[in-house]
């Protein structure tokens, strides 16, 4: 469905595993990732990220990861894609990443920055 637009990377054989890290140092396997998706658009980078997990089991790292991936690959826009069922109360789609500590009373979201949640219902095709 999307292949025209991203690099679909195989995760599971190991091949097109991308670094966080340069190859500098002899631990080539450190930082070793593989999203999911990553478009071919390099001025406008998107990352997307299939959880094969219901929404309310996707929690704190799995965000985190997402972030780690934008950060590696200077995306601006990322999303989660997970199955969703027909009655499913969704949660909100589209997070802005903060800047600003609530040390310094200075938090609010960043406009530029932002993942959304996007929710595939599984529909059987007749033909």
């Amino acid at each position: 469905m999307i292949r025209e637009i991203f690099y679909h990377l195989k995760n599971k054989s190991g091949i097109d595993a991308q670094q966080l890290f340069s190859k500098s140092n002899n631990f080539s396997k450190i930082g070793r990732i593989y999203p999911d998706f990553i478009s071919k658009n390099s001025n406008k980078r998107i990352i997307a990220d299939a959880k094969y997990k219901p929404i309310k089991n996707i929690a704190n790292k799995d965000y985190l990861q997402v972030l780690a991936y934008m950060f590696r690959f200077n995306a601006k826009m990322g999303f989660y894609i997970y199955p969703a069922k027909n009655n499913e109360s969704v949660p909100e789609s589209k997070m802005y990443l903060n800047e600003g500590t609530t040390f310094e009373n200075n938090v609010k979201h960043k406009e530029d920055i932002i993942i959304t949640k996007l929710g595939l219902i599984n529909q059987k095709v007749r033909i």
